[in-house]
């Protein structure tokens, strides 16, 4: 498995994988420094060449690697059919193939017809103190069209910590200081400045994982962990549910007033006139999506 090495733990529970980490200069397509990395692959001697990101990277190595013909199986991202959902106003809006069948179709391509419907990692059912319902909240993601409001955020954490919920915060080392005044004012726990696989234990015994479109829902869902996703310029439609997760944990924007939304495929166009649509979702709004949940 090919991947920056930070990620390894995602597949810690996975037997028969090694991680082969890619360095951070390699985000970059320098074809030195990729031809170079090819040649550290050819060491592996491998069957079968999976591309499951098909990018100007990864279409390089499978140059220098010599992989063609029925060794090597891409993905198909569905690239064509993603813009035409975020081109407004012609829009052709209708559900998409979830992300995860499309790396499913690539093993798939290969001769390894694999299901991938429900997750298979097994969840660690560790009771909380005082037996509470333990719910994780990821407040932040990659764009800024993709985050609820901090302020009503913190909302959120407010009333749930009141309703006697254990709750626990999620975040990237560069979120700390900020998710910090968060769980010193309400003495909840903060587990951005822990390491990746401490996080994931700690994402595995949850009864709940509330999130934007971002990894932690993913990572949650991997483990089975019920996900209630709140949706900002990005749509499910799109391809991003996490897996194994119903409509009904899906809090979206109104289609009907905000007709752009899915904006861009990744979130990062915000316009202008969109930019307190967010705010149409209301804290209570969740606070009672998470009680029905649970």
């Amino acid at each position: 498995m090919v991947t920056p090495e930070f990620v390894s733990p995602i597949f810690r529970d996975i037997k028969n994988v090694e991680i082969v980490p890619i360095s951070k200069g390699l985000k970059l397509p320098n074809i030195i420094t990729l031809f170079w990395f090819s040649k550290r692959l050819r060491k592996e001697s491998f069957d079968y060449l999976a591309d499951c990101h098909n990018v100007i990277r990864s279409k390089l190595l499978r140059l220098f690697l010599g992989q063609w013909g029925n060794k090597v199986a891409i993905i198909n991202k569905g690239r064509k059919e993603k813009k035409r959902i975020t081109n407004y106003p012609k829009k052709n809006f209708y559900p998409l193939k979830p992300t995860y069948q499309r790396y499913a179709d690539v093993f798939r391509l290969l001769g390894f017809p694999i299901s991938v419907e429900i997750p298979s990692i097994q969840k660690q059912n560790t009771p909380s103190a005082n037996n509470k319902k333990k719910i994780g909240i990821a407040p932040f993601s990659q764009h800024a069209g993709k985050s609820y409001p901090l302020d009503l955020m913190y909302q959120v954490v407010d009333k749930l910590d009141k309703m006697n919920f254990y709750l626990v915060l999620f975040g990237a080392p560069n979120e700390t200081e900020f998710l910090g005044s968060w769980s010193e004012k309400l003495n909840i726990i903060n587990t951005s400045s822990w390491s990746l696989e401490k996080q994931l234990d700690s994402i595995s015994k949850l009864d709940l994982m509330v999130s934007m479109d971002s990894a932690n829902g993913h990572m949650a869902a991997n483990y089975g962990v019920k996900v209630l996703t709140i949706w900002g310029m990005t749509h499910p439609f799109l391809g991003f549910k996490p897996i194994g997760q119903p409509d009904e944990y899906q809090m979206l924007l109104d289609h009907s007033k905000y007709p752009k939304v899915p904006t861009s495929v990744f979130g990062k166009k915000l316009p202008i006139e969109y930019k307190n649509a967010m705010h149409s979702i209301s804290p209570d709004m969740i606070i009672y999506r998470i009680n029905q949940i649970l």
